[in-house]
C-alpha cells in the first residue's frame, strides 16, 4: 500500500516538472520571437533591412554597465541604401510586455536601441 502511494506521488511530481519545463521552453521561444519581431519592426522603420541578428552577452555589449538579470542584448547588422550598419538592442525578458519601463521590479533596465552612424564593412 505504501509503495503504491509513493509511486503516485512520484508520478505527480514528475508530471508537474514536465509541465513546468514545457512552460519555460514555450516562454523562451515566444520571447525570442517577440524580440525578433521588434528588431525587424524598428529596423524597417529606419528604412533598413535586417541582415543578421546575434544574441550577445550583456558584458560584451554597449549595455554592460546598464543591464540586469532581466535584460538581453542583440547585435544587429542591417542594410540601408546599399550600405551595412550596426545597431544594438537591449531587450527585456518579460514575455507579457517587452516594452516595460520597469522590468521585473528593478532587476533590469528598459529596452534601448543604439544605432551606429558610420557604415561598416560586413
Amino acid at each position: 500500500m505504501k509503495n503504491r502511494k509513493n509511486k503516485k506521488i512520484f508520478i505527480i511530481i514528475l508530471i508537474g516538472l514536465i509541465i513546468f519545463a514545457l512552460i519555460a521552453i514555450i516562454g523562451t521561444i515566444v520571447l525570442h520571437h517577440k524580440h525578433m519581431n521588434e528588431i525587424e519592426r524598428i529596423i524597417t522603420l529606419h528604412s533598413g533591412e535586417v541582415v543578421e541578428v546575434d544574441r550577445v552577452r550583456l558584458s560584451k555589449s554597449p549595455f554592460a554597465d546598464e543591464s540586469g538579470s532581466h535584460n538581453v542584448a542583440y547585435k544587429i547588422l542591417f542594410k540601408k541604401d546599399g550600405q551595412h550598419y550596426e545597431a544594438w538592442y537591449r531587450g527585456i525578458k518579460t514575455v507579457n510586455d517587452i516594452h516595460s519601463k520597469r522590468p521585473d521590479n528593478g532587476r533590469g533596465y528598459p529596452e534601448k536601441w543604439i544605432f551606429i552612424e558610420d557604415p561598416i564593412t560586413p
